[in-house]
């Protein structure tokens, strides 16, 4: 089978897929019990808890991304370069103006919303330190989401999932390390805020190297927006409701 061909492609394609839904369940479950016994129940549940509230922030996303992977792949087919920017520019503000926003609710619930969750806790400046690198890895990790999009629009599976799979790798090993070394859940915060910002770095880089054409800002193209957002919107009401 030659490596230029579709059905390499196709199946070099599911592959990494496959490896990319795989692989971070077996990690989450071999990891998930040493968590819980080094962090102890109140520092696991915070976890739990920071994990849930960036579930629900996602929520604001309403389909973009997913629409941002289909027009993208679009724009790329038809050769249309100017109206790849201005998508992903456009949704590059918009995923930078989504992870602020995380940002700030973080900051805001670690700082004068805690004693609604009801955290027995000694050192309320603790839980507020993890709570805004929480933010500060929520931030990180929307803007990557256009890279992300622009990878999974050219097909670029093996790419990708290399790239969340060496973060995984090493995100994995730094919290064995340091809960091994008697850290706890702020160190694990801390780290996790450096990896989503080095994971961004390296995300830009490979989409810059595959289109060295594609030079993204932060503007606000109304039309590219409107055009996405009835796309996503729909799909995320799909998603929803199943």
């Amino acid at each position: 089978m030659e490596e230029s061909s579709l059905s390499y492609k196709t199946l070099r394609n599911s592959v990494f897929l496959f490896a990319n839904f795989l692989l971070p369940m077996v990690f989450t479950i071999l990891l998930t019990r040493m968590m819980v016994i080094k962090l102890g129940a109140s520092e696991y549940g915070i976890l739990i808890l920071i994990n849930a509230i960036s579930s629900f922030i996602n929520y604001v996303d309403l389909g973009l991304s997913t629409a941002v992977t289909k027009f993208a792949s679009e724009y790329k087919g038809s050769g249309n370069i100017e109206g790849l920017k201005d998508l992903l520019s456009s949704a590059r503000l918009l995923f930078l103006i989504t992870g602020l926003l995380g940002l700030m609710i973080f900051f805001v619930l670690g700082k004068w919303f805690l004693p609604l969750f009801n955290i027995g806790f000694t050192s309320v400046n603790h839980i507020f330190i993890v709570f805004l690198f929480a933010g500060i890895t929520f931030l990180f990790t929307s803007l990557s989401t256009v890279y992300g999009a622009v990878l999974t629009a050219l097909q670029r599976f093996d790419l990708l999932t290399k790239l969340n799979l060496a973060s995984l790798a090493v995100s994995s090993i730094g919290r064995i390390v340091l809960l091994e070394m008697h850290y706890r859940l702020k160190a694990l915060m801390v780290l996790n805020a450096l990896l989503a910002l080095v994971t961004l770095i390296f995300f830009h880089y490979f989409v810059r190297k595959i289109m060295p054409e594609l030079k993204l800002n932060f503007t606000f193209v109304k039309s590219e927006l409107v055009k996405a957002y009835k796309f996503g919107f729909l799909a995320f009401a799909a998603n929803l409701a199943s």
